[in-house]
């Protein structure tokens, strides 16, 4: 089984036509508030977890 792991911020309008893949997760971005909670905690956000946009 061929494994692949894709991130991208227009996802929505590609996963009807995609052949690609059997599975796709859409999660909510981290508030503000969220990023600022794990940090005072001492913690460590997920490696591209805090990539926003508009830059």
């Amino acid at each position: 089984m061929k494994s692949r792991v894709s991130l991208r911020g227009k996802l929505t309008s590609e996963i009807p036509t995609s052949s690609m893949a059997d599975i796709a997760f859409l999660l909510n971005p981290p508030t503000m508030d969220d990023v600022l909670e794990i940090a005072e905690a001492g913690l460590r956000m997920p490696h591209n977890s805090t990539y926003f946009y508009p830059k």
